[in-house]
């Protein structure tokens, strides 16, 4: 993707000069067709970043500028039995991406999954906002452990 990437800003350069040196457009189609060629790369960098931010939020659970910019809300809460209002999955702290169609789309950054639970039997507590993580915290704990014996 970096390649591709790169491929497009070196064309959205030399493309348009080589074009439109042999043909008669003008000022007005070289300034159209650099604009769309740089508008293609800039797209093509915004979404490799937007992948690397959000492989480094799988890893240690933490979102970075781009992504709050973009719309993505680092959000965690630890979930709670509606019922009897105790802690589920040994009041871990999970990462809460939204609702949808009844449900909560949350992630367990302990075992590294996505999951859904019912708005209807989930409490959330302890809700968090990009919350402080102590340094080289790393998701996936869990799973490196191994189940317990």
């Amino acid at each position: 993707m970096v390649a591709i990437a790169v491929g497009l800003g070196v064309l959205a350069f030399l493309v348009p000069f080589r074009l439109l040196r042999r043909k008669h457009a003008g000022r007005a189609g070289m300034k159209v067709l650099v604009a769309a060629m740089i508008g293609l790369g800039l797209g093509f960098v915004l979404i490799l970043s937007m992948v690397e931010s959000a492989v480094q939020v799988r890893d240690t659970g933490q979102a970075n500028e781009l992504l709050g910019y973009v719309g993505f809300q680092d959000q965690w809460a630890i979930l709670r039995g509606a019922e009897d209002d105790k802690p589920l999955y040994d009041g871990r702290w999970m990462m809460l991406l939204g609702e949808s169609e009844g449900t909560y789309v949350l992630y367990d950054c302990d075992k590294q999954e996505t999951f859904r639970r019912p708005i209807e039997t989930t409490n959330l507590g302890g809700l968090q906002l990009d919350p402080e993580r102590e340094p080289g915290f790393r998701c996936g704990t869990l799973t490196e452990e191994g189940p317990p014996s």
